[in-house]
């Protein structure tokens, strides 16, 4: 099995994991690598092989469309109309959003790596 997995990285400050995770309604252990690692291995699977992809597909897209740049202006705007917003859309909708700007930024950051592992588990 292939599981593609978003992790945090020890660049991850709690108050900054806060403000990302609770509006995304994200359990802090899933994105922890050590658990996800142990919960495989719970499950049965062996971790047959694992790549940590760090900023490098961001980057990517930084360099071909300017996504993190684009979200970096997103989120400066809804800083300077937080309170025209959140009247607008409400608070839940507007932590949502400015966390999902902040997604991209923080996998640029470091603070959020992707990858994937390649699992085995043995025939029965």
């Amino acid at each position: 099995m292939l599981a593609w997995v978003t992790m945090e990285t020890e660049f991850m400050e709690p108050r900054e994991a806060e403000r990302l995770y609770l509006p995304l309604a994200i359990e802090s252990r899933s994105v922890s690598r050590q658990h996800l690692e142990a919960s495989f291995e719970n499950a049965g699977f062996t971790i047959s092989r694992k790549e940590d992809l760090g900023s490098e597909m961001i980057e990517f897209y930084e360099e071909r469309d300017g996504r993190a740049s684009r979200e970096l202006m997103r989120i400066a705007r809804m800083r300077r109309l937080r309170d025209d917003l959140i009247a607008e859309w409400g608070k839940t909708r507007y932590d949502m959003a400015y966390a999902l700007y902040h997604w991209v930024v923080y996998h640029l950051l470091g603070k959020l790596s992707s990858g994937f592992y390649l699992l085995e588990k043995a025939a029965r």
